[in-house]
């Protein structure tokens, strides 16, 4: 006996049950997809990108010796800088020899290598947030109302000196990765 066509489409309309389920778990998945726990990078703007571009640089700089707020600043800053470099060396070299003995992707031994490249991060961002904080400072004490020559030249002696350990950690790192990636 066939089936009516009414009969026939009220079988192929899904159910409110079916329906109800589908639309949970659709909103669950929405919700999951909209909460990431990974820590991106922050779209602030820098502290060196907050300067006022029309802040007139002055045609007579101002001399004097370094001021002694900036430089016990600075020199707590470089000392942070010391302290992460120093953290990072003590790291470095578990991690290449970790990655020299890494198996292919994904292995176990490649997995461990993977986490001493993490730890070497961890330790570097010490370094990179006192370099960071250099500028902050830097661009604070333009907007506040200029620098000497003196205080800008321990500014970038300092900063001059943490870049130097920010390159060396971060070639490492480079080296490291590409030994895993390849």
């Amino acid at each position: 006996m066939a089936e009516s066509p009414a009969l026939r489409d009220a079988a192929a309309r899904p159910k409110p049950a079916r329906m109800k389920a589908f639309a949970a778990i659709f909103a669950l998945a929405l919700v999951s997809c909209a909460t990431s726990t990974v820590n991106e990078p922050s779209l602030a703007r820098r502290p060196a990108e907050s300067i006022d571009p029309r802040v007139p640089i002055p045609s007579n700089p101002v001399a004097g010796p370094v001021d002694a707020v900036l430089a016990a600043r600075l020199g707590t800053l470089v000392a942070d800088g010391k302290t992460g470099a120093a953290m990072f060396d003590s790291e470095v070299g578990r991690a290449q020899s970790l990655a020299a003995a890494a198996g292919p992707a994904q292995s176990d031994s490649w997995v461990i290598a993977q986490e001493a490249l993490s730890r070497l991060e961890a330790a570097r961002a010490q370094t990179v947030r006192a370099a960071a904080d250099i500028d902050e400072l830097a661009a604070s004490r333009i907007q506040g109302g200029g620098l000497s020559v003196a205080d800008q030249a321990a500014i970038e002696a300092s900063a001059t000196e943490l870049a130097a350990m920010s390159r060396r950690q971060s070639e490492a790192m480079d080296a490291i990765s590409a030994q895993l990636s390849g």
